[in-house]
């Protein structure tokens, strides 16, 4: 720890000296310009002094030259702030909870707690943020039976922090995460069955618990062409118009619009209510803040009741909040609805995405498929003298002789 101290003396005069101190102070340690924020001040002021603690360390390199006769030749690397990529990640945080991007925030944030987990310190700097480290951080989530699509995304934050940091100055472009795995497996395909959705339409449920208003809003996104648990639970009065829902979609922004059919209406009838601008119960909160924290606890406690709700009425699939898309995008494709139809009702951006919601229904096709050739196969191999010979080509093939 080292000490500059500017003593009496006006207050402009104090000013001068201490900046004269400050700039000997870091020829003194050929600190360049440019590295000079990233020394920590510490500023302690009292009536007759002005102290400023400078902490830093310094990492020495010497090089030789391999000529004899040259000298040796010192030189001193930037001062390493020890902890700047963690104060990074908290501004980027809050910064992302300021634009009201809460999902970007809680991914930052999950991401980079598990990364301190690894590293087993919550201060980290940014020169630690290696290949081989991110490489060892991913066999030690592999370890852990974390999945594949979750490190996905953890390593896509962190490289969108450490992206952050190359743009601030703070390294430069090492690609610390050129060996780790950055992109999607196919996930399993969760839907159900026509008849499982009219088994939880059947189950008799206590009126007015959580359980019937999670049956009723499952329903609802299913009738809904699969709107987002998200997007019900935000959906406001003034967004149902001449009997056409209208929305965007909290993920992509994609413009949805939905013609209102009586079993919806009927639900919105059930749940209406004064005084709200919100069509269902589950958002009362004042703030964004602190309507998000409540989206995020009904989200968890929905998915819970689903578990439950499954069970009573015998349903195995393991049924959740993304089940109710998977499910109308499957039927919807069953029903022979063309794909890009199925799209943009969902509200995605390409139909690539949309193949991920569609459980895979040329399965059956596929192997009636297949029967088909290896019996006609096995039949040729039967009796090969019934094998049918091929045509003679037609004289109009324009096959030249």
């Amino acid at each position: 720890m080292y000490y500059l101290l500017a003593e009496g003396g006006e207050k402009s005069k104090k000013q001068t000296i201490f900046k004269q101190k400050i700039i000997a102070f870091c020829k003194t340690f050929c600190l360049k310009k440019k590295n000079s924020n990233r020394i920590i001040l510490y500023l302690s002021k009292s009536n007759s002094s002005i102290m400023i603690k400078i902490k830093f360390e310094l990492n020495i390199c010497i090089y030789r030259s391999k000529s004899p006769l040259a000298k040796e030749k010192k030189q001193i690397a930037r001062v390493e702030n020890k902890s700047d990529f963690t104060e990074l990640a908290v501004a980027e945080i809050g910064r992302a909870n300021n634009n009201k991007c809460f999902s970007t925030a809680r991914n930052y944030g999950t991401a980079f707690r598990s990364l301190q987990q690894f590293m087993q310190c919550k201060a980290i700097s940014v020169r630690q943020i290696s290949a081989e480290r991110m490489e060892d951080y991913q066999k030690w989530l592999r370890q852990k039976g974390v999945c594949l699509n979750t490190i996905s995304c953890y390593m896509s934050s962190l490289r969108t922090l450490y992206n952050r940091a190359v743009e601030k100055g703070l390294t430069t472009d090492e690609k610390p995460f050129r060996k780790v795995f950055l992109s999607t497996t196919p996930t399993e395909k969760r839907s159900i069955s026509t008849q499982e959705i009219q088994k939880l339409q059947q189950l008799q449920l206590r009126k007015g618990s959580f359980a019937e208003k999670a049956r009723d809003i499952f329903l609802f996104s299913f009738y809904a062409l699969g709107m987002p648990f998200v997007d019900a639970t935000h959906l406001r009065k003034e967004q149902i118009r001449n009997g056409i829902i209208t929305y965007s979609r909290h993920k992509t922004g994609q413009v949805v619009r939905v013609k209102l059919e009586p079993c919806m209406q009927h639900i919105i009838n059930k749940y209406a209510r004064e005084g709200s601008e919100y069509v269902f119960p589950f958002l009362t909160a004042d703030t964004v803040q602190q309507r998000h924290k409540q989206y995020i606890q009904t989200l968890i406690r929905y998915n819970k009741e689903l578990k439950e709700l499954a069970r009573q009425a015998g349903i195995k699939s393991n049924l959740s909040s993304y089940v109710v898309r998977h499910t109308w995008a499957s039927m919807a494709h069953r029903s022979n609805v063309e794909l890009p139809i199925i799209s943009k009702a969902l509200g995605h951006t390409n139909t690539t995405t949309t193949l991920v919601y569609i459980r895979e229904l040329n399965d059956s096709y596929l192997v009636k498929a297949n029967k088909k050739i290896l019996q006609h196969v096995n039949k040729v191999k039967d009796n090969p003298e019934k094998q049918p010979s091929l045509p003679p080509p037609s004289p109009k093939s324009g096959i030249k002789k």
